[in-house]
């Protein structure tokens, strides 16, 4: 496992974190206000997924080489193996 595969891992982790932490942190302040539990949160945070996907697939971002979108933090993390030295004999 190389430490730049370990780095973007921690990076998606840390926002995925945050993302959950500003959720949680809003419903328990319409929570504590209202006394009421509302999952419009829920919603819009979907609602904000599905934009997102559909403003990616409109937009004119290139394919990398295996037919998916390219990431620009893993572009250089995929390199070739060394061949193997039994082979070289």
């Amino acid at each position: 496992m190389s430490w730049d595969y370990l780095l973007v891992q921690a990076t998606n982790g840390a926002v995925i974190g945050v993302i959950y932490a500003l959720i949680a942190v809003g419903v328990t302040l319409i929570f504590s206000i209202l006394k009421i539990v509302n999952f419009a949160h829920g919603d819009l945070y979907m609602l904000g997924g599905y934009c997102a996907y559909f403003v990616i697939e409109a937009s004119a971002f290139p394919a990398g080489r295996d037919g998916r979108r390219d990431g620009g933090a893993v572009r250089g993390s995929h390199r070739p193996r060394a061949p193997d030295a039994d082979a070289a004999l």
